[in-house]
């Protein structure tokens, strides 16, 4: 999705990819029960969809919206709402939306006017609710990284060490023990695995490390807490 600003009355131009404008269509064809249940979905766990898994966790748990939910904010999450991040006008980003849908599409998907006024009526109610948009940059700030940790475990074993010499190399003299720490991260729009040796030494240091970083959350929290603003968990 590309953002272009204009010095004209058009405040912006964006190109939406087609898979994109379907799944934004899908809001014309909720129900008013439906919609209501995805805005509250979205203002309430917003903060879970920072990775596709977890946003189809919790969409699967809605009554009414629950086929639709995933894919409609896989659209608008985060590249859409990151607009509204940056300080652009719901109202601009809502109709830029609607005039790429019409230009790409030739309204296959969306067949009438009423169809596109309800779809722009719903778009700006997302677009310009702030509970979503305050998580949405949170999302955002979080998930600007080269990587992203998706997994991390750790794989110890004993490794034998072979007799030397002739006769030898057969029989175990001696045994190691060996960790391997993985770690699974997104970067560069693909899944990477990284393997990294471990002692007995390293383990202390680590532990170590993550102890430090746990202390310093939880003081953070504490001043969060005083400071009497919210906190927004990103998932």
């Amino acid at each position: 999705m590309n953002l272009t600003h204009t010095k004209s009355t058009v405040a912006l131009h964006l190109n939406v990819p087609k898979d994109a404008q379907l799944k934004l269509a899908l809001l014309a064809g909720l129900s008013d029960a439906g919609f209501s249940e995805l805005l509250e979905f979205m203002q309430s766990r917003a903060q879970e969809f920072g990775a596709l898994g977890n946003l189809r966790d919790a969409a699967a748990e809605l009554k009414v919206c629950s086929a639709e939910a995933a894919d409609i904010a896989q659209a608008i999450f985060p590249v859409v709402m990151s607009h509204i991040a940056d300080g652009e006008k719901p109202s601009d980003v809502t109709n830029a939306l609607l005039a790429s849908i019409k230009a790409n599409t030739g309204r296959t998907f969306l067949t009438s006017a009423k169809e596109l006024a309800l779809l722009k009526q719903r778009l700006l109610l997302v677009l310009s609710n702030d509970e979503i948009g305050i998580k949405a940059k949170a999302i955002s700030l979080t998930t600007e990284r080269p990587a992203l940790l998706q997994e991390v475990k750790i794989i110890s074993d004993i490794r034998p060490v072979f007799g030397i010499g002739k006769g030898k190399s057969e029989k175990i003299e001696a045994c190691s023990i060996m960790h391997t720490l993985v770690l699974k991260s997104y970067q560069d729009g693909e899944y990477k695995s990284q393997f990294i040796a471990l002692d007995a030494n390293d383990l202390i240091a680590l532990k170590n490390v993550v102890e430090r970083a746990s202390a310093k959350e939880t003081a953070m929290e504490s001043f969060i807490a005083a400071a009497k603003v919210s906190r927004i968990t990103v998932k």
